[in-house]
């Protein structure tokens, strides 16, 4: 079975079904309440960006509310799977977050060499090479319950495209992007006023 994360809550959700016991039946559904760390990498300048908008979302807010970085990647996936909940194409849905995917690769840059293939003959080739960028690891913590919900939409998505892969760390990641696109599309101020009604009725 393939892993969908780290953590692999599906696996955790399977090893907790096997056992018979009345009493560990109970315990398994509380422990979908406990939290379970997920580790996302993203670029250095994302991040910037991301601990900037928070500043300026603290700013305008009247209060001084505890809320960062890990705080709204929780409050990304959350608005994912609440988007997606009731979406029944998972053919088009993974073809679409499959674009985003490739979109947001790092970048490359070509490189031409040339072998020697005989005493007075080369070959050129051209080869691609990653462009070096400095990444940040961010860790956020939800519960087992929200990881096997989002597990289990990529798994249907995997099962309807077999081309199509992902991870939860990996979704996170292209829900970064996104997020930081729709901010420089001028949504700033309508974003941060619908973060604060979220983190304010809390």
């Amino acid at each position: 079975m393939k892993a969908y994360s780290a953590v692999n809550f599906i696996r955790l959700h399977y090893e907790g079904t096997k056992s018979k016991n009345p009493i560990s039946a109970f315990f398994q559904k509380t422990r979908w309440n406990f939290r379970e760390t997920l580790h996302i990498l993203i670029t250095y300048f994302d991040y910037l960006e991301l601990e900037t908008f928070i500043g300026d979302l603290k700013e305008s807010a009247e209060e001084d509310i505890p809320f960062y970085v890990e705080d709204l990647l929780v409050l990304l996936y959350e608005d994912f799977i609440r988007q997606v909940r009731e979406f029944s194409d998972m053919e088009s849905l993974s073809k679409k977050l499959a674009y985003k995917q490739q979109k947001h690769r790092p970048q490359t840059d070509k490189k031409v060499d040339y072998a020697r293939i005989a005493p007075n003959q080369q070959r050129r080739f051209e080869y691609e090479v990653r462009r070096k960028q400095a990444m940040m690891k961010i860790s956020m913590q939800i519960t087992r319950k929200a990881g096997l919900r989002g597990e289990v939409l990529l798994m249907k998505m995997a099962q309807t495209n077999s081309e199509f892969h992902l991870t939860l760390e990996e979704l996170l990641s292209i829900l970064v992007k996104d997020f930081l696109e729709n901010i420089h599309k001028g949504s700033k101020s309508a974003i941060m006023e619908s973060i604060l009604d979220r983190i304010t009725e809390i």
